[in-house]
């Protein structure tokens, strides 16, 4: 895709200047409960690391989670001044794909709150499809807007380069078990394939929504264990506007081997086709890493480097406890040389099938 973007709207960079990382503390009413103690630790340590460099809000369940989550920040060290610990109930922690996306505007900052569905209606989602709204209103002000869209979007779905540009997958934007008919009613159990939302009629909102005027359209499968239809999070991501970094594999008795294979040439491809100035960088794919868990035992889970977050002057980059760590930290920090790279063992969150960047949402501004 190359147009001219319909709106002056720009989907910010994750890496532009942040006021604040978005979180939610887990607990047992989520797909916590089977290894909640160590997640509550890893939570520990990724808030810990965060407050050195910025505020956090982390939502808790109730009062008694809100507790146990001071109590476990002061024993990891963090800053609790640089935390806040509101009360606002979720289905999960998830906040990556139901919390706001920046935008910059002619205005100032506008925070777009897009449907969610649970991914395609596979778990509960009532809660979290209220959580940016109720958090806004919370926080009322005038220096930046809000706007609710009624269009079914997760943030672990989409990657911009701050700058026109966009990654993404077809797998999971163009699934009937998103936006079918062209809207959102997520109680509407009828889905025709040949009526949902196309890949023009995408570009053509995306344009509108967040001033893109080039598309990367990546006809990738998820990796094993990922629920969320192939998030582009979990992929290739941005770590400059020119730049890109995606997961590679060099196993060829790896069952990841070919369709990432793939996904490298389909992206050589269209950035020569596009004539975008982006350079390519492979990281590695961590050796398999399965379940240890009583409801999946055995099962793969979907390790990956990409799932990195941003943050003012770091890079929090998950690690597994596997040989490649040390190769992919090396890696990142060439690519970005001016920041902190943080390692963080995500071990325990690949058991409900996300990572570091899943469980988080940049705020680029806060109401006050």
């Amino acid at each position: 895709m190359d147009t001219v973007p319909a709106s002056d709207n720009r989907l910010k960079a994750e890496w532009e200047p942040q006021q604040a990382t978005l979180l939610c503390w887990p607990h047992a009413q989520s797909d916590w409960l089977a290894n909640l103690p160590a997640v509550e630790s890893t939570y520990g340590d990724i808030i810990a690391q965060i407050s050195r460099f910025q505020k956090v809000i982390c939502l808790c369940q109730d009062a008694q989670t809100r507790s146990k989550a001071r109590l476990i920040l002061e024993q990891k060290s963090a800053i609790i001044d640089n935390i806040e610990l509101p009360i606002i109930a979720s289905n999960d922690t998830w906040c990556r794909d139901y919390g706001p996306l920046s935008v910059a505007t002619r205005a100032g900052l506008t925070l777009l709150d897009f449907e969610f569905n649970g991914w395609g209606e596979k778990y509960a989602f009532d809660l979290d499809r209220q959580i940016t709204a109720s958090l806004f209103q919370s926080r009322q002000s005038h220096s930046i807007q809000y706007q609710a869209i009624p269009y079914v979007l997760e943030g672990g779905s989409i990657d911009s380069n701050g700058d026109g540009a966009l990654i993404t997958t077809s797998t999971c934007l163009l699934n009937q078990n998103r936006n079918t008919n062209n809207n959102t009613n997520t109680n509407n159990n009828t889905k025709d394939p040949a009526k949902n939302t196309t890949k023009e009629q995408i570009e053509d909102r995306f344009s509108q929504w967040f001033g893109t005027r080039h598309i990367l359209w990546l006809d990738t499968p998820a990796l094993e264990g990922d629920d969320t239809d192939a998030h582009i999070d979990t992929l290739a991501r941005f770590t400059r506007s020119n730049h890109l970094v995606y997961q590679q594999c060099n196993n060829p008795k790896d069952p990841h081997y070919k369709i990432l294979r793939d996904m490298e040439m389909q992206l050589k491809q269209q950035i020569s086709a596009s004539q975008l100035p982006l350079s390519l960088t492979p990281l590695p794919l961590p050796s398999p890493c399965y379940s240890r868990l009583d409801q999946a035992p055995g099962q793969r889970l979907p390790a990956s480097y990409v799932n990195f977050l941003f943050i003012n002057g770091a890079l929090l980059v998950p690690v597994y406890g596997v040989p490649e760590d040390a190769l992919a930290l090396s890696v990142l920090q060439q690519t970005c040389p001016e920041r902190e790279i943080i390692p963080i063992n995500c071990q325990s969150l690949i058991e409900q099938y996300g990572s570091l960047h899943c469980i988080t949402m940049q705020l680029h501004a806060l109401p006050h």
